[in-house]
């Protein structure tokens, strides 16, 4: 509401929408991950339009607390970085990576504390993604109902696409919100490469 300018039609969407209900029986670090996640678009956003560091550090730091709730927050800080601050002061980029690691040194103070290693867990889920990538695990396996069902997915969202993000391609549009059209696709096309509809939020 507040991000939207407090639009009540953006709020009935989205406490209305599909993503939203569809996730909320699970407990699943998505839903609080996305939503700091979204914070962090926010002042990206801020920072784009007015250069103000302070914007920039903001959402750097909630970068790194959605990251440490949520490890593929990473991917999508990635994309947000590279559409956002690819063409401005390379001393700005040091101060948001320094601010990614402030908001993600709850966990790195946890696996310390744990496992005598900060980057334990990370390190442990990016290499349970790659033995993933390669086919592997309980999640890798050849069932060709698993197999029917990615396809099913991927098609539902692959079908959404023009449905749900149709006004962001055009011409007029795109022009004048380059970065955050560009933001967004490079987010369907990680979603596309294991398309889940909790993805979507």
């Amino acid at each position: 509401y507040y991000i939207t300018g407090n639009s009540k039609r953006r709020l009935w969407l989205m406490l209305l929408s599909p993503f939203v209900w569809y996730m909320a029986p699970w407990i699943n670090p998505i839903q609080l991950a996305s939503l700091i996640f979204l914070w962090a678009f926010y002042f990206m956003m801020k920072y784009d339009k007015t250069e103000k560091l302070r914007f920039l550090l903001y959402s750097s730091f909630l970068i790194g607390l959605g990251w440490a709730i949520w490890d593929t927050i990473l991917f999508f800080g990635i994309f947000l970085f590279l559409c956002f601050i690819i063409d401005k002061k390379f001393i700005n980029a040091i101060y948001a990576f320094a601010f990614i690691l402030i908001g993600l040194s709850p966990r790195l103070i946890l696996d310390y504390v744990l496992f005598n290693f900060p980057f334990y867990t990370i390190l442990k889920s990016f290499a349970g993604q790659f033995v993933f990538i390669l086919g592997g695990s309980v999640y890798g396996g050849v069932d060709h109902f698993d197999n029917m069902f990615k396809l099913i997915n991927f098609l539902m969202i692959f079908l959404s696409i023009p449905i749900y993000y149709w006004i962001a391609y055009t011409p007029n549009f795109f022009k004048n919100n380059k970065k955050p059209v560009i933001f967004v696709s490079l987010c369907l096309l990680l979603i596309l490469m294991n398309p889940q509809a909790r993805y979507i939020m």
